[in-house]
């Protein structure tokens, strides 16, 4: 099953004027993003975690097209999706992946033109940070290495900084690399990473929680957000944050950092299921902005 957020979210927009006539033009999948195109010239995207071949990627494309293509909504049907993905993707994990990554990325797509408006009267879109978003913060959590690890280092009045990535192990000698030198610019703090929370570090223990938009499409969000104290404050970040945030916000997020997505993504993604010509837009080619509940 997808996550609460996401299905609360497009059952919401479904019931917004016009939305519930919108169909998909274009769907990559690809082993970085997702990325799905509707017929408005809407872009929506979020990171893939599934691992699946060239071929595999374009069979599902097509099955899932059939599926949704009626009526993109049908996305929430999980169970119709797997049953369609079930011989290209015999694999449970890989298929559960792939039908979150989608939902994850049409909720993008319906979401983003109220992003590129400057928001409703749920949230406003501004161009810059909250100026006061570290005031308080002692111990900060980062979830996801990169995202905001760096200026929350370079923040004089925090003294404890950790770091979870699932992809630690894999990639340990250089996250660690990465760590040892922000330790020797930052010398007055403690910082550390883990593939997992545990060794006196729990999530109740941060002040400030930031974490990756890609929680949305993974299913490990809501746990997280569960876990977390009422009084941190709780940030979500990243190129796949680019939903509609009414939900985010009941559920506790505080402020989202993401980017609004151009047509260029959807032309790169064509036919690349490696998702190689995605990356000079998704790090850093694409200016940041933030949604914040309205009259905050």
């Amino acid at each position: 099953m997808i996550n609460s957020i996401l299905a609360d979210t497009l059952a919401y927009l479904k019931e917004l004027p016009n939305l519930s006539k919108r169909r998909i033009a274009e769907l990559h999948l690809s082993r970085y993003f997702t990325v799905v195109e509707l017929d408005d010239g809407s872009v929506g995207s979020c990171m893939s975690y599934y691992w699946l071949p060239d071929s595999t990627l374009a069979e599902a494309e097509s099955q899932i097209s059939k599926c949704i293509a009626p009526d993109l909504f049908a996305v929430t049907d999980q169970s119709a999706l797997n049953e369609a993905l079930a011989n290209q993707i015999p694999n449970e994990a890989q298929r559960y992946f792939v039908v979150t990554s989608l939902a994850a990325s049409v909720a993008s797509a319906l979401s983003a033109q109220f992003i590129a408006m400057g928001g409703n009267e749920v949230f406003e879109v501004v161009k810059n940070r909250p100026v006061d978003w570290v005031d308080g913060v002692d111990t900060a959590l980062v979830i996801g290495f990169g995202g905001y690890l760096g200026p929350l280092a370079a923040e004089k009045g925090i003294s404890k900084l950790h770091v979870v990535d699932l992809t630690y192990d894999r990639r340990r000698a250089n996250l660690d690399a990465q760590i040892t030198s922000y330790r020797e610019k930052f010398p007055g703090k403690t910082i550390t990473v883990s593939t997992q929370l545990g060794d006196g570090n729990q999530l109740r223990d941060f002040d400030l929680v930031s974490i990756t938009g890609s929680t949305l499409s993974n299913g490990s969000l809501e746990g997280i957000l569960a876990e977390t104290r009422n009084d941190s404050r709780v940030i979500l970040q990243g190129q796949s944050a680019g939903l509609y945030p009414k939900y985010l916000f009941q559920r506790g997020i505080n402020w989202i950092a993401t980017t609004i997505k151009p047509r260029e993504l959807t032309r790169r993604a064509r036919g690349d299921y490696s998702g190689s010509a995605l990356r000079p837009l998704l790090e850093g080619g694409l200016p940041w902005v933030y949604l914040l509940p309205r009259g905050q």
